[in-house]
């Protein structure tokens, strides 16, 4: 799983979109998944991406938002 991540994102996007990205991954490849998606943002990327853990959104996101039924409900620094 590592090195699909790695040449999806080898061309180096700048906006990231994904869903509960980290979901079945093991804990080592999630780390090794949010370092590589944290050094694209340091280079100026925009990550956008679902995620229902809360402590990886505490741990890798600087904002989160929630959104239900299509409407934004609240907004914030993490």
């Amino acid at each position: 799983a590592s090195d699909v991540y790695k040449r999806q994102m080898q061309h180096k996007p700048r906006m990231y979109i994904m869903d509960e990205p980290t979901s079945g991954l093991d804990p080592l490849i999630q780390r090794e998944f949010y370092s590589i998606l944290e050094e694209r943002n340091a280079e100026g990327a925009t990550v956008f991406l679902s995620c229902h853990v809360l402590s990886e959104v505490q741990r890798y996101c600087r904002e989160a938002a929630v959104i239900r039924d299509g409407r934004l409900l609240v907004s914030s620094s993490v």
